[in-house]
């Protein structure tokens, strides 16, 4: 029996060229699993893109709440640190000779209090549980500035709430959409 999942986070590349370079591996994932949830995590200035894209569901922008520029600073060299390292296929956040896309973001944010989760033998981190860390609370680490639903921009910071809703209630933090 084929094992099955139910939603995929894919972090999306930084630079328009690579973003555009990288839908026919994003394809894949859907063909691959059509059932699933796709939800692209991408900066600002490509996010839109991917809201276009047929088959991806969600397309939402994060960014750490409350961060002073030196602190910002620090961050972008931690990220920037970890450049041309290998896949980690043991998604263990632990290692630190290889690095998987949701570990350069605890990698990159030490002042973020991440929770990491014991799968198998390796500690790891989630997209999910990095989404549900821009829960919309004032004392949240992250917030949520851009996402788009079924191709439609629903919420951009600053404008309505209902964008913001459908965001926490689809990552698990508001129990329903109203």
């Amino acid at each position: 029996m084929k094992p099955t999942v139910a939603r995929f986070v894919v972090f999306a590349p930084n630079w328009l060229g690579d973003a555009v370079m990288a839908l026919p591996a994003i394809a894949d994932v859907r063909r691959a699993a059509p059932d699933a949830s796709l939800t692209i995590a991408a900066r600002p200035a490509i996010a839109p893109l991917f809201s276009m894209v047929p088959g991806i569901d969600d397309v939402a922008v994060l960014r750490p709440n409350r961060l002073q520029s030196d602190a910002m600073r620090t961050s972008l060299d931690l990220a920037m640190s970890h450049f041309g390292k290998k896949y980690d296929f043991d998604f263990n956040v632990n290692t630190t000779e290889t690095i998987v896309c949701s570990e350069l973001v605890y990698a990159a944010y030490p002042q973020i209090d991440f929770m990491t989760k014991k799968v198998l033998s390796s500690f790891t981190i989630s997209p999910d549980d990095i989404a549900k860390l821009a829960s919309g609370d004032t004392a949240a680490p992250l917030e949520l500035t851009f996402f788009a639903h079924d191709g439609k921009k629903v919420y951009v910071k600053g404008e309505k709430e209902e964008g913001a809703k459908l965001y926490r209630t689809l990552v698990g933090i508001e129990e329903k959409y109203r």
